[in-house]
């Protein structure tokens, strides 16, 4: 039996809004959310290379802890990359989180730490910005 066209696009619609009302969406979730930001000098307000930065963090529903550790480039410039996957969202599901902290310290400076958080829903990447460091006497 060959299908027309009008029909196969008609069978496709029907399936497509069948799936969307059944409540299952295809989603690209965040597994580990991506950090970046810029190290400086409080006084100076010049960069801070080689400083040593570590995402602490576990999920909402586990009781480990992951640490992933960085160094800010010669510009005071630190990223972690997220990880990401597909996967089916289903209404009205309550997708785990993602807390944690992220510590900085540097030769010379106070080390600092700042709270951080993210949804399984995202944002993939959450920029920080400009990071101010305290130098210690």
């Amino acid at each position: 039996m060959v299908m027309s066209s009008r029909r196969l696009r008609t069978l496709a619609t029907t399936s497509l809004v069948g799936i969307a009302l059944s409540g299952c969406i295809p989603y690209r979730f965040t597994d580990e959310p991506g950090f970046r930001g810029t190290l400086v000098s409080g006084s100076q307000s010049t960069p801070v290379p080689g400083a040593r930065v570590t995402l602490s963090y576990g999920k909402a529903r586990s009781v480990e802890t992951r640490h992933v550790d960085t160094t800010s480039d010669s510009a005071g410039n630190f990223s972690f990359a997220s990880k990401r996957f597909w996967g089916v969202y289903v209404v009205p599901m309550d997708p785990y989180g993602m807390f944690g902290h992220i510590e900085i310290t540097a030769n010379g400076f106070a080390s600092k730490r700042i709270d951080v958080k993210s949804g399984a829903m995202g944002p993939a990447e959450t920029n920080l910005g400009v990071i101010s460091l305290d130098q210690t006497r």
